[in-house]
Formats: C-alpha cells, structure tokens, sequence
C-alpha cells in the first residue's frame, strides 16, 4: 500500500520490496480494496524480495517496522543514514523546519535537517515509530493502516523536492 499511495507524490521513482515477500505475488485483496476506495489502482502490483542491492541504490529507505529497518542496514550497512520507518522519519521532519520551505527540499538535504535534530527529539515507544501490520485483520483493520500510512507519507514528500 504504501508503495502506491507514494507514487501520488513521487509517480514511478518510488518502488517497494518485502523483507519476507515472495517475488511476483498480488497484493492482498483487503489492501487493494482499502487503495481502491482512495481511487488507487494496484492490481498491477507484483511483490519482490528485499536485496542488497536495493538498498544500496535507493536514495531513501522508508519501512514499516525496526525489524525490516535493521534487516535493510544488514543487507547494506553503509546506507544506516538512509533508512528510516516511515514514522520515525515523520517524527525527525516534524522537529525540522522543513515544511516552511514550499519548494522543497533534496533528499540529501533533507537528511541533513533530520540528522541536525535527530539528538534534540525524544526517544519514543517501538510502537510510535511501527505501522502494525493489519494482513490478519479486518478491512477496518487495512483501513486504518492505509490512512495511517498516508498521513505520514504526506508529511515526509511533502518536503521532498523531487528531480
């Protein structure tokens, strides 16, 4: 889901990969019903396991939870400044002034802001900085992780001046 509700921001820079995904599955049925409702199409979806080389090519990892953060840092530990949860980075640009600049800002430049605050915010619980996977759940449940995940993309490419 998350992969397509950031290609309305960023259209097709931005790709998706799954920890523990099995190469060239659908998505499931209550997160393209929850996309849908929103006017997002993702049957052409096809998921891909996470690689090495991924992670090392993206100019910006974004997860869901820390577990798939630190298996991004394992796989290339050299990008360690450029993985973050999507929640986490939400909380370090909110602590930035980011948003008064309407033209945006690079990628590059944003992580510069959010590693100048990074030591003045707050540590906060595992569960502020994870999205709950809803897979088992109910639509209600695939629902509110959509909004959620939404909200904060919102908040992260809003500031991203994108090429």
């Amino acid at each position: 889901m998350a992969e397509y509700l950031a290609r309305r921001f960023a259209g097709p820079l931005v790709a998706s990969a799954g920890t523990h995904a099995i190469a060239g599955r659908g998505m499931h049925p209550k997160a393209m019903r929850s996309l849908a409702e929103v006017g997002v199409d993702a049957s052409s979806f096809r998921s891909r396991t996470l690689t090495s080389k991924l992670v090392t090519d993206a100019s910006l990892i974004l997860t869901a939870t820390r577990e798939q953060r630190a298996e991004c840092i394992r796989l290339a530990p050299r990008q360690l400044g450029r993985v973050f949860t999507l929640r986490q980075l939400e909380r370090l640009v909110e602590a930035t002034d980011l948003h008064r600049d309407t033209s945006g800002t690079s990628v590059d430049g944003v992580l510069e802001a959010v590693t100048a605050v990074r030591g003045n915010v707050q540590p906060v619980p595992t569960s502020h900085d994870e999205i709950v996977d809803p897979l088992h759940g109910t639509l209600d449940d695939m629902r509110a992780c959509m909004r959620m995940i939404q909200r904060s993309l919102e908040s992260v490419l809003t500031v991203i001046k994108l090429p």
